[in-house]
């Protein structure tokens, strides 16, 4: 079965890029203070650091922190060679570190939560459950976040909302899964309120009842700039 990922809300290279030129921009910050007998260069690079994890989260933070701290072993005595003396320097630079990596991980909660929030509020209580029943033709869903109400439409009701692209193959999926006893795949959902979902659908077939098929279905993704083109 497919892994499902949370959606990130910034590409991956504008979230590193982002990272390597906060970092860039305090060293050289650092830099420029060091050279007026200011130092200062802990403060700036912990600042990059944390702007780097709270826009990207912990991959661009972590990046932030080698970054900040090969351009804390340059400027600390002595300055300008990868060599650093005496214990209070040492000691800075530990500190450094070590802030640097909470911080990192800290904000790792936060960024995760922002991607949460791209997602259908269905996945975030949990998905729902998905019944057909062969029998009668009929799909019921119902959420656990609910568990006094469902939802029953016809199976042809159901399939319109359904792109039109991934129909045939939703509907290929289900007819093997009625054999096979397992389904697993991936469409795209027209949502009444007019957005698009990627959904994950992961079921079995319950045992004694050979008519039907029993899923968890989870929305994720972001609304499609124009719902209408999937449709009919």
């Amino acid at each position: 079965m497919q892994k499902m990922q949370l959606p990130n809300p910034y590409p991956s290279p504008v979230r590193y890029g982002a990272a390597i030129g906060v970092a860039t921009l305090s060293i050289l910050l650092s830099t420029v203070l060091l050279r007026m007998d200011i130092r200062l260069e802990s403060a700036w690079m912990l600042a990059a650091v944390t702007l780097a994890a709270w826009f990207g989260g912990l991959g661009p933070g972590l990046l932030a922190t080698a970054l900040c701290f090969a351009g804390q072993m340059l400027l600390r005595y002595p300055q300008g060679s990868w060599r650093v003396e005496g214990t209070s320097e040492w000691v800075g630079l530990g500190a450094f570190f070590m802030n640097a990596l909470l911080i990192s991980f800290l904000f790792r909660s936060h960024y995760l939560i922002r991607a949460w929030r791209r997602v259908s509020p269905v996945a975030v209580t949990g998905g729902y459950w998905w019944r057909y029943d062969t029998g009668g033709e009929s799909v019921e869903l119902s959420s656990p976040a609910f568990p006094h109400v469902t939802i029953t439409r016809t199976y042809a009701d159901w399939l319109r909302q359904i792109a039109r692209q991934d129909r045939a193959r939703v509907e290929a999926a289900i007819h093997t899964a009625l054999s096979s006893g397992q389904i697993d795949l991936q469409f795209h959902m027209i949502l009444p309120e007019g957005v698009t979902r990627l959904v994950e659908m992961r079921g079995v077939r319950p045992e004694g009842q050979e008519n039907g098929l029993l899923a968890v279905c989870l929305e994720m993704g972001a609304p499609t700039p124009d719902p209408q083109a999937f449709l009919h």
